[in-house]
């Protein structure tokens, strides 16, 4: 019995913490952006952000995400800013607040601060109907947290919530201000991530002995030939110097044969199907390099990259490799 009504709570705390996550979905995407904008208009010298309490450790730890990716973020205990720490907020600065209630008398001393030295503040709140809330240039709205907290009284649920918005805000600044790869390797030059991003791209690059390759006289069936012998993603055309004039991918191949069948197959000119001129790194470049490259084209991810050394292709990158590499390196 005991184990069973163990179970039942377990299962119920995990619950409420998938809802308190679902029900942001709904409120904060719009708070999330009003907040984006807030501070990619200004562009500010430096973040600071405020918490107490378990507000504080989610307040921290987004302080230093922020730090990990190249901003200028530091986090202080509210009680640490109103004893001689005062003097970092200034018209460059946005204060950044975290509170489930929204009324603890030092956030609230230190939004007075804030708003009296006209520096924009933002703030994830518990309870928007509050003095924080009032204040606030912009609130990022969690009050369909709070109410399930296990036994509405232990903090649970609010602080998954809260940590799952900070986490929104973080992505929507780093893709705001290109943050990429390159930016986290910079920061984490001893951690196993960062030395891993660093490493030069020939450490998981597919050479091209093993890579499906093919010529302007080739057919769809030799293509298609090669690529099942090569299953990497996609097919290389080269000339006889092995300079890169296209390539097709596997959804590219997929499109051919749905739409054409038979004998018009034979009659498929390729090199009007392939993508001409595709985005290649050079082998010199980083891990981190390829990873941004390929994760900050838009609209769509770049999958597999061809590897150029000078004018010749020597291989691809695709982000199966990297991923790969990198939980072998964990």
């Amino acid at each position: 019995m005991i184990v069973n009504n163990l179970i039942g709570a377990v299962d119920a705390a995990l619950s409420a913490e998938i809802l308190s996550v679902q029900a942001l979905k709904a409120n904060i995407e719009k708070d999330i952006l009003n907040a984006t904008n807030i501070i990619h208009n200004l562009n500010p010298q430096t973040i600071i952000i405020l918490g107490s309490g378990k507000s504080g450790y989610v307040a921290a730890r987004f302080a230093a995400s922020m730090r990990s990716i190249g901003f200028n973020a530091h986090f202080l205990h509210s009680g640490e800013l109103l004893h001689g720490d005062v003097g970092a907020l200034n018209k460059t600065s946005v204060v950044i607040f975290f509170s489930n209630s929204g009324n603890t008398a030092e956030l609230v001393k230190a939004m007075e601060i804030a708003c009296n030295k006209e520096i924009p503040t933002i703030a994830f709140l518990g309870n928007e109907n509050s003095a924080l809330g009032d204040a606030a240039d912009c609130v990022i709205n969690l009050s369909c947290s709070t109410k399930m907290e296990y036994s509405n009284f232990l903090p649970t649920a609010s602080i998954t919530a809260a940590t799952a918005a900070a986490n929104c805000l973080l992505v929507a600044l780093a893709f705001e201000f290109k943050k990429n790869a390159n930016d986290f390797a910079q920061n984490h030059p001893d951690g196993s991530l960062g030395g891993f991003l660093s490493l030069p791209i020939k450490e998981v690059m597919t050479p091209l002995s093993q890579v499906a390759l093919f010529d302007v006289e080739s057919s769809i069936s030799f293509i298609a030939k090669e690529m099942t012998k090569f299953p990497k993603g996609v097919a290389l055309m080269v000339d006889s110097e092995m300079s890169l004039l296209g390539l097709l991918t596997d959804g590219d191949m997929r499109r051919i044969l749905s739409k054409y069948t038979g004998i018009e197959l034979s009659k498929i000119t390729v090199e009007n199907l392939m993508t001409s001129n595709p985005t290649v790194i050079d082998l010199s470049e980083s891990i981190a390099t390829a990873l941004s490259t390929m994760t900050s084209n838009q609209p769509k991810r770049v999958s597999v990259l061809p590897v150029t050394n000078e004018s010749a292709v020597v291989g691809i990158v695709t982000l199966n490799d990297i991923e790969a590499r990198r939980f072998k390196n964990a």
